[in-house]
């Protein structure tokens, strides 16, 4: 009963960096952390090499990802993120946001779909997205907390390219394949949730395009 459920329903997933919004939230995010913490400037010296290594070694993103999330905010308490990340997001957003691809999310969810954010960003300051947009849920990337402290590692797998279907499928409990869904990005390593989309939106600054055959990674 489930399954025919979910055939029936109209779906429609939005990444969020570069989409929903105009920039990246991460670097911003972690620089309004360190803003109200200087001191941790004693915890970027190991940044330098971490990037030299990202680049020469090339090394999947996730560990540059955790390597700035360990220098900028290892060790901070669960608390004072959460609050810090709801007083972020009153500013960034209403600067930030694509009015553009906004309004598409307000007219489909007008129109019956059942609307998701899925980004690689980290759920732990994603989650309050939900204030500014009628979504249904947000999916993202795993933070580690050990002890309600940030630990600066991932739970999990980053929450990019075929892990958005892994999680989509496993979170919402579908089958993509099964489904009727549109699905937006501007990311083309997201070719993996286009696959199966009825409709699949390329956003490229204020403009929405369809996606382009054959993008892949």
């Amino acid at each position: 009963m489930q399954n025919i459920e979910n055939e029936k329903k109209l779906w429609a997933f939005f990444d969020l960096d570069y989409t929903l919004i105009k920039t990246d939230s991460y670097i911003p995010f972690l620089l309004g952390w360190f803003y109200r913490h200087p001191w941790r400037i004693l915890f970027m010296l190991t940044l330098p090499v971490s990037i030299l290594r990202y680049v020469i070694e090339k090394r999947e993103r996730v560990y540059i990802k955790t390597a700035f999330l360990r220098a900028f905010m290892k060790g901070a308490r669960k608390d004072a993120v959460e609050k810090y990340a709801v007083n972020f997001w009153r500013k960034f957003w209403t600067d930030k946001k694509n009015q553009t691809v906004i309004d598409r999310l307000i007219e489909l969810k007008k129109s019956g779909y059942k609307i998701y954010i899925i980004s690689g960003s980290f759920y732990f300051y994603t989650q309050y997205l939900n204030e500014y947009l009628p979504v249904d849920g947000i999916i993202g990337t795993k933070a580690e907390f050990f002890r309600d402290r940030v630990t600066g590692y991932v739970t999990g797998i980053n929450c990019l390219g075929l892990e958005k279907v892994v999680r989509i499928q496993s979170d919402l409990g579908v089958r993509l394949s099964e489904i009727t869904y549109e699905a937006f990005s501007d990311c083309r390593s997201d070719a993996p949730l286009m696959l199966y989309a009825k409709s699949a939106w390329l956003v490229k600054k204020n403009e929405i395009i369809r996606w382009p055959e054959n993008y892949q990674t």
